[in-house]
């Protein structure tokens, strides 16, 4: 009962909200702000993993980390990023097409 359980915890709440965020992505405009600040969080949750490992000494070096940790790094900071630039219904434009 070190713990332990409640950090890696947090990777199962995080990857269960990466669905739901990248659904949401596609699906809604609505919270924007409050769906780029979770899919940050989400991503700081993957990133300790990363810094805890270099910091702790006991996990494998940065070197040995396979490449599907850093696909899944990328996939969360992709998310983040597309909340944030993803635009508001409201201030889309749409061509109309000219008629007379």
């Amino acid at each position: 009962m070190s713990g332990g359980w409640f950090y890696y915890s947090g990777f199962v709440i995080a990857n269960v909200l990466f669905v739901a965020m990248a659904g949401a992505l596609l699906i809604t405009n609505k919270s924007r702000q409050l769906r780029f600040v979770v899919s940050v969080v989400c991503l700081l949750q993957v990133l300790s993993w990363l810094v805890l490992s270099i910091a702790g000494g006991k996990s494998p070096q940065v070197s040995e980390i396979k490449i599907g940790y850093y696909l899944w790094l990328s996939a969360y900071a992709l998310l983040g990023a597309l909340h944030l630039c993803k635009e508001p219904a409201e201030s889309r434009s749409f061509p109309v097409p000219f008629t007379s």
